[in-house]
């Protein structure tokens, strides 16, 4: 899931799990990608995110973690 930010006119598309895992979890140390825990990349609740290390870990062939910029 993504949304729009915009600020003095530029807008930029950003995954709302980043913003979730940021607001409640802190900013991610060096290298930390989000990671689901259910592997489901819609659910963006605070309860299924945590920072994990910077490989993307797979579930079912698919990534579950979002890479943070």
């Amino acid at each position: 899931n993504q949304v729009v930010l915009c600020k003095n006119g530029k807008r930029e598309n950003v995954y709302a799990a980043i913003l979730v895992a940021r607001a409640f979890l802190g900013e991610p140390k060096h290298g930390e990608n989000i990671k689901r825990l259910d592997g489901n990349t819609l659910n963006d609740k605070i309860e299924n995110l945590t920072y994990a290390s910077g490989k993307i870990t797979y579930k079912d062939n698919k990534p579950i973690t979002d890479r943070v910029l």
